[in-house]
C-alpha cells in the first residue's frame, strides 16, 4: 500500500487508522498485520523508479479466497489514486497457532 498520492502528499497517519477501520477491518475481520516499509515501483507514466513509505498488509487466508484481498486493494487504490497496488500470495504448508 504505497502512501505516495500522485496528485501531491503522502497518506498520513490519520487516513491510514480511518482506511484500517473502515476498509481494512470490515473485510478482513479474522485479522491481518500491517508492517511499514519503505517501497519502490516503476511509474507507467514516466517511466522512472519511484520509491515511497509504503505499508505491507499481511493476510493468512485460505487457498483461492482472495476476494477480500482484493477489495483492500482495490479500495486503498481508488481512495488514495494509485495506479497499482502489489499482490502477492504464497501458500503455506504448516501454520499452527
Amino acid at each position: 500500500l504505497g502512501r505516495a498520492i500522485p496528485a501531491g502528499g503522502t497518506v498520513d497517519d490519520r487516513a491510514v487508522e480511518a482506511f484500517v477501520a473502515d476498509t481494512v477491518t470490515r473485510h478482513l475481520p479474522a485479522g491481518f498485520t500491517l508492517i511499514a516499509g519503505t517501497g519502490g515501483w516503476r511509474d507507467t507514466a514516466t517511466g522512472r523508479t519511484i520509491t515511497e513509505p509504503t505499508l505491507v498488509l499481511v493476510v493468512l487466508h485460505p487457498a483461492g479466497e482472495r476476494s477480500a484481498v482484493e477489495a483492500v486493494a482495490r479500495a486503498w487504490a481508488e481512495r488514495f489514486g494509485q495506479q497499482a497496488v502489489l499482490r502477492v500470495e504464497q501458500p503455506v504448508s504448516d501454520l499452527r497457532f
